[in-house]
C-alpha cells in the first residue's frame, strides 16, 4: 500500500507475520507494543500450521462495531485496538487476541458455520496453553495497556482466564450484540439447552459475528484515516 510508510508506524518480521503496523494518525504511545505482543502470543498456533501472514495491522474504521477483517488469505489481518468511543483509549490485550485468533480461522474457512468454530475453539484452547506458559524472554504476558496510563494485571490463571472471557464479553456488549456468556474467541454460550435452542444460538452467533468480523461480508473496510491517507 502506496501510504504505508507515511501513516503506519511499522515493525521488523516476526517470523508469522512480515509486517506489524499501527496508525500514525492517532497517538501510538503503547499500541505499537500492544499489536507486537499480540502478534508473539499467538505465533506457537500459527507456526503449528504453517500459517504466515503479510501484514498485520491496526485499523480505526467508522463501524464501531467492526473489530476485525482477514484479507485475501494471509495478505493482510486488520484488527482495532483502540476503543470506538476513545481513540486513546486501547482495548485489553486479551480483546486484540481474541479477534486475531478469530481471523486467523479465516484461513480456513470464510464463513461463520459450524466447522469454523470448530476450528476457533481449537485455536483458542491451543493458545491458552501455550500463553500460559509464556512467561519468561522478552514478552510479559500479565501486562495491561491504556494510552497515557495503566490497568491492573491478572496474577493467577484462573484470574487470566476470567479476563480473557471479560473482555470480549465487554467488547460484544458495547457493539450491541452480547448473547449469553463466551470464552475467548466465542466459543458456544455454556447452556443445557436442548439441540433446538443451541441451533437457535448458534445463529445468533453468527450474525454477532457477521456484525464485528468483515471478513466474510467485506473485501475492503476503509478506516477513520483514510480520508487524510488520499491526500497523498
Amino acid at each position: 500500500m502506496s501510504y504505508a510508510r507515511s501513516f503506519k508506524s511499522t515493525t521488523p518480521a516476526l517470523c508469522c507475520f512480515g509486517k506489524i503496523e499501527t496508525l500514525c494518525c492517532f497517538e501510538d504511545i503503547g499500541a505499537k507494543k500492544l499489536l507486537e505482543n499480540v502478534a508473539k502470543s499467538v505465533q506457537p498456533v500459527m507456526m503449528k500450521r504453517n500459517w504466515t501472514v503479510l501484514l498485520l495491522s491496526e485499523f480505526y474504521p467508522r463501524n464501531r462495531n467492526l473489530y476485525g477483517l482477514h484479507i485475501n488469505e494471509g495478505e493482510e489481518i486488520r484488527v482495532r485496538l483502540r476503543e470506538p468511543e476513545n481513540s486513546k483509549n486501547l482495548l485489553p490485550f486479551e480483546s486484540v487476541v481474541g479477534t486475531v485468533l478469530h481471523e486467523l480461522a479465516h484461513f480456513v474457512y470464510r464463513k461463520h458455520d459450524k466447522s469454523f468454530y470448530s476450528l476457533l475453539d481449537q485455536l483458542t484452547t491451543e493458545y491458552e496453553k501455550s500463553f500460559f506458559g509464556f512467561e519468561g524472554g522478552n514478552y510479559n504476558s500479565d501486562k495491561g495497556y491504556r494510552l497515557g496510563g495503566k490497568i491492573s494485571k491478572p496474577r493467577g490463571l484462573q484470574e487470566r482466564r476470567n479476563l480473557l472471557a471479560q473482555t470480549v464479553e465487554k467488547r460484544l456488549h458495547r457493539a450491541s450484540l452480547l448473547c449469553g456468556s463466551q470464552k475467548l474467541g466465542g466459543s458456544s454460550p455454556k447452556s443445557n439447552a436442548s439441540p433446538k435452542q443451541m441451533a437457535a444460538l448458534a445463529a445468533v452467533r453468527r450474525m454477532k459475528d457477521h456484525k464485528w468480523c468483515g471478513t466474510e461480508t467485506s473485501p475492503l473496510i476503509g478506516d477513520i484515516c483514510q480520508a487524510a491517507r488520499n491526500k497523498y
